[in-house]
């Protein structure tokens, strides 16, 4: 984990007292001096939006018995003026769908890798990040973003590409791959952060199954003209 200079105010919304000490922690090792706000329920919560200015909200989807959407509905999107990340162990479509139609910006998988949960707090916090969740339709499941971007290849098989990212591309993320004129599908499925820098390693499998033999044929015999 690196720290950075520039100090934040964090909203944490979480239950359970060990967690929220190792989010905190987490926080405060990141972006030593920034102020790490911290509630358990539902209306500490809610207070806690209400009087302070958020550079990011950091939520557990159940808290006890009580559910993130009572707290999120009494902030609309569209008034908000800060990016949410959801905490949790359930990345169902029915999770997923209400979280996008609260505006969540992205979701975090229990238990909590420190590397992603570094990378996309930084990439959201300056505006680099794609989340899965900008692709997820509302009444049909996983819709589409029309979003263009370069990527530079740093290395690519039939199966998977390393990519050169200045952007965050969330995990589960399906993108189109436009190789010279053919357009390759394939999936996020890592992200690093280079030490350093202010670029991303993305990692990403190609989706043969969705592909015809025209696409297949063309990746096999231009993979030394991509690296």
């Amino acid at each position: 984990m690196k720290a950075t200079k520039r100090t934040y105010t964090f909203g944490l919304v979480e239950d359970q007292e060990m967690q929220s000490r190792f989010v905190k922690g987490s926080l405060q090792t990141l972006f030593p001096g920034s102020q790490v706000l911290v509630a358990s329920t539902v209306a500490e919560g809610t207070e806690l939006v209400a009087k302070n200015k958020l550079d990011i909200l950091i939520l557990d989807v159940h808290l006890g018995k009580e559910h993130c959407q009572d707290l999120l509905i009494k902030f609309p999107a569209e008034k908000r003026g800060f990016p949410v990340i959801i905490m949790t162990a359930d990345k169902t479509e029915e999770t997923l769908n209400l979280m996008f139609k609260l505006g969540v910006s992205d979701i975090v998988t229990k238990p909590l890798d420190p590397y992603h949960f570094e990378a996309k707090l930084r990439s959201l916090l300056t505006g680099q990040y794609i989340s899965p969740l900008y692709f997820f339709g509302k009444d049909t499941g996983i819709g589409k973003a029309d979003l263009s971007f370069n990527l530079e290849i740093i290395e690519a098989t039939e199966q998977f590409f390393k990519l050169k990212s200045n952007i965050v591309i969330g995990v589960g993320t399906q993108i189109q791959l436009d190789l010279h004129g053919m357009v390759i599908p394939a999936k996020v499925t890592d992200n690093e952060r280079v030490p350093e820098q202010d670029y991303f390693i993305c990692h990403c499998t190609v989706l043969s199954d969705l592909m015809d033999a025209k696409q297949k044929a063309f990746l096999r015999g231009n993979l030394l003209r991509m690296t």
